[in-house]
């Protein structure tokens, strides 16, 4: 992982400013990203490392990255996705509208194509279909004080979460009941032959009707074999009806993934949102303390006047 210092080489003047710093005051200008040639070499890294220093530059900046989906971290896609938190929802707006949502994205895929290594240490590439939009807001204040997760708690934070939607799929795969059904065997034995001899017309007669026995059975066991298959196909329906569910609830736990944790960013944001306004409230408070105290110190310096003119007009008397 790397330092500030790294960073600010990285990104530019602009990104300086580490977790730990004081928040920068808003700036009216909207949002800046970093250039394009900075992300091309960040993505040669892995991508936990990608996610942090992106969040640590973006922490200046007043917003924030999130993960579209979690395919990468479950092993079932080697692309990734980053949006601007202002894509989720949207700080200090009544209505949550498509045209005040920041479409600011950015887009990896995994270098080798056909390598079997985990795809999280990268290196992965910039993929650039469309361009790079620009974000559509100035920074936010609440995104100044948000704090960068290290890649630790990064980590953990998506264990949890894997965890909790591993534990729902089981829950759900214990309910699936499998039955079979098995027709009754067909005895193709044949019966013993006589060992005594007959007359050739004897035997060809005899022969045919073995034959004719022998067409009818073959005809018998075909039908039964194709009887036999029909219940292993019907038994199967329910499996792989279940086997759909399942894999529709793995799809659907992306998104729930995505919630949960655009929840944990809006209760951090109400919450840094009540600090500020606590903050603002002592600030209001001392400056009518120091108001009231300043107005007393020259109440108490006319005072003093008053009382020195008067004490010399008795003296000269």
């Amino acid at each position: 992982m790397s330092d500030t210092s790294d960073l600010a080489s990285l990104f530019g003047p602009s990104s300086s400013t580490s977790s730990s710093s004081p928040p920068t005051p808003p700036s009216p200008q909207l949002s800046r990203t970093p250039d394009i040639d900075s992300i091309r070499q960040l993505a040669k890294k892995s991508f936990w490392e990608i996610e942090y220093e992106l969040n640590t530059f973006a922490k200046t900046q007043g917003y924030t990255y999130l993960l579209k989906g979690n395919d990468i971290l479950a092993g079932r896609s080697r692309t990734f996705r980053l949006v601007c938190s202002r894509h989720i929802f949207v700080p200090d707006c009544q209505e949550d509208t498509k045209e005040s949502k920041c479409n600011y994205v950015l887009d990896f895929r995994y270098e080798k194509e056909r390598d079997t290594h985990d795809p999280l240490s990268g290196p992965f590439v910039l993929v650039m279909d469309g361009g790079l939009l620009d974000h559509n807001h100035a920074p936010i204040e609440a995104f100044l004080n948000w704090p960068v997760f290290t890649i630790e708690e990064k980590k953990t934070m998506y264990r949890q979460i894997s965890h909790q939607n591993n534990t729902r799929a089981t829950r759900a795969g214990s309910h699936i009941q499998l039955h079979t059904q098995f027709s009754p065997s067909i005895s193709t034995d044949n019966s013993e032959k006589s060992s005594i001899s007959l007359p050739e017309k004897d035997k060809d007669n005899r022969n045919g009707d073995q034959d004719e026995q022998s067409e009818k059975q073959d005809g018998s066991i075909e039908e039964a074999r194709e009887k036999e298959d029909v219940p292993w196909k019907l038994n199967f329906d329910p499996l792989n009806h279940h086997i759909q569910r399942l894999k529709m609830k793995l799809r659907d736990s992306e998104d729930e993934i995505v919630k949960e944790e655009g929840d944990e960013y809006r209760r951090k944001y109400e919450e840094l949102k009540a600090i500020t306004r606590e903050q603002q409230g002592l600030m209001e408070d001392d400056r009518k303390k120091r108001k009231v105290y300043e107005e007393s110190q020259v109440d108490s310096a006319e005072k003093k006047r008053k009382l020195d003119e008067r004490w010399l007009a008795l003296m000269e008397d």
